[in-house]
């Protein structure tokens, strides 16, 4: 992060995952959407974040599907981002929908963020990963618990808290 400047016409994550250190460095930069209009832009978006900030995983999470993108170094630009795979997560999610049902869709979305923020922090002392698909298990271990192990899970920007869900 040393060499970060502020860019207007960037996106930012709204979650990253940094290592404890200082100045920390981006252990994982995440998403999260509540729908999928502009999707691929959302997709774009967290791969040139990605490419710019040298940052190895992202995750774009979806109410229903998540996405693991890692940064194979092979290049600065944007080619350098993989798409790991896209697994299905109605189940993890399932809690999040019987607790925003009465909220309106801005308040969903700032929810949704923090419930994915309080869902990472969980991840790694819990045994939710247990009750996951195979596939979706195996992926968390590989890609995205070693960095919610070392690292601190934080909000990217302000928003309003919201209590437990």
């Amino acid at each position: 992060m040393e060499n970060f400047r502020f860019d207007p016409m960037a996106s930012y994550p709204d979650i990253l995952v940094t290592s404890p250190d200082s100045p920390p460095q981006i252990l994982m930069a995440v998403e999260a959407r509540l729908d999928r209009k502009a999707l691929e832009a959302a997709i774009q978006q967290l791969r040139h974040y990605m490419a710019k900030m040298s940052c190895p995983v992202g995750l774009l999470v979806l109410p229903d599907a998540l996405y693991i993108f890692r940064n194979r170094y092979t290049g600065i630009e944007v080619d350098a981002i993989e798409q790991i795979g896209r697994y299905q997560m109605s189940e993890a999610f399932q809690r999040f929908a019987r607790a925003s049902a009465e909220h309106g869709a801005k308040a969903k979305g700032r929810l949704f963020e923090s419930y994915v923020q309080q869902w990472l922090e969980h991840l790694p002392k819990s045994d939710d990963i247990e009750r996951l698909a195979p596939e979706l298990k195996d992926a968390l271990e590989t890609h995205v618990l070693p960095a919610l192990e070392s690292g601190v899970v934080r909000a990217a920007g302000p928003r309003e808290q919201w209590s437990s869900l």
